[in-house]
């Protein structure tokens, strides 16, 4: 689990998505409760999203990058463990 974080429109700590891979693992609290976050589009600390852990008996599947990879919808990808 990373860092709980809360998504708001402004007033945040500004974070930027991570493209490399690089950044501060994060995870987006479901509760409400974490650090006050805004997204931008460059000049933010760079972040990765981790989700909450992988149902039993399966585990997320990651990309070349060692991004996760997600389906249309914006849901991770499962595979068999």
């Amino acid at each position: 689990m990373g860092w709980p974080i809360v998504l708001v429109d402004s007033g945040g700590i500004a974070v930027t998505e991570s493209t490399n891979g690089f950044g501060t693992p994060v995870t987006i609290a479901d509760n409400g409760f974490g650090l006050a976050v805004t997204v931008v589009d460059a000049g933010g600390m760079p972040v990765i999203v981790i989700p909450e852990p992988a149902p039993e008996g399966f585990v997320y599947l990651l990309g070349a990058d060692g991004s996760y990879l997600t389906g249309a919808d914006g849901a991770y990808l499962l595979g068999a463990a």
